[in-house]
């Protein structure tokens, strides 16, 4: 029988993170965060503009589509009469 006695088998390192390296690790990803968030709201920002960009340009070839089909301008006069006689909705 083996008497003698292990200190390496009575005590185990401890596995994980201690407070201190959670705290720094949090600290440095609030940090990395708070440099980034106004690159993504400026994202946000002109993404949103390009968005009212484009439909501003799609409405406008809508237009002249419209205005090369029907020889006139007046969309709204002649959307509402359509939609007056069709009943449609």
């Amino acid at each position: 029988m083996n008497t003698s006695f292990n200190s390496k088998k009575l005590f185990r390192p401890f596995l994980g993170f201690s407070l201190v390296e959670v705290l720094a690790a949090v600290a440095i990803i609030g940090i990395i965060t708070f440099l980034a968030m106004p690159n993504i709201i400026a994202v946000k920002q002109d993404s949103e503009n390009n968005l009212a960009i484009s439909r501003a340009e799609a409405l406008n070839i809508a237009l002249v589509t419209f205005v090369q089909t029907n020889g006139h301008g007046n969309a709204a006069e002649y959307w509402g009469q359509r939609n007056r006689d069709q009943e449609r909705y």
